[in-house]
């Protein structure tokens, strides 16, 4: 699994943050058993402060495959809002990260629209349908670790 960080317009995030992003990616493809995939995480992360879309601290989407030089790669695309702690950068980007399992696993496809095969219900609060469900869960569990190896 690639994985690699631009701000907007390309630029960058900065080593240190880089740096830290990068072991807390591993430490979840590591335990979400993603070791195996051949992709691409790619995050951006907006130079301006605040939430994406006034409301989102992240979004995560499945693109086409694409064709590098060794072959095809499923690619990701991670978005992460600029939040001035980076104890919520950690947890978004954990929480994008089971979404990211979810779509290489094909449990979530669709853009959301199908949920381990079947249509995925419409709830009042899309934090109650079944993959955001699995997605806070598991996200305390990575973010934990994240916590407990000093990644945070």
């Amino acid at each position: 699994m690639i994985f690699f960080l631009s701000g907007t317009r390309g630029g960058k995030f900065g080593a240190k943050l880089e740096q830290r992003l990068e072991k807390v990616f591993y430490l979840c493809t590591k335990e979400l058993n993603l070791d195996n995939f051949n992709g691409i995480v790619h995050v951006e992360m907006p130079r301006k402060k605040g939430l994406l879309e006034g409301s989102y601290h992240g979004f995560c989407e499945l693109e086409d495959k694409v064709k590098l030089d060794h072959g095809k790669y499923w690619w990701c695309s991670i978005k992460l809002a600029n939040t001035h702690s980076f104890h919520d950068v950690v947890e978004t980007f954990c929480h994008e990260m089971v979404h990211v399992k979810q779509f290489l696993r094909r449990e979530l496809t669709g853009s959301g629209m199908k949920w381990k095969g079947e249509a995925n219900p419409i709830t009042r609060n899309p934090c109650d349908e079944p993959h955001e469900v699995e997605a806070y869960e598991l996200e305390k569990v990575l973010y934990q670790k994240c916590v407990d190896l000093k990644l945070v």
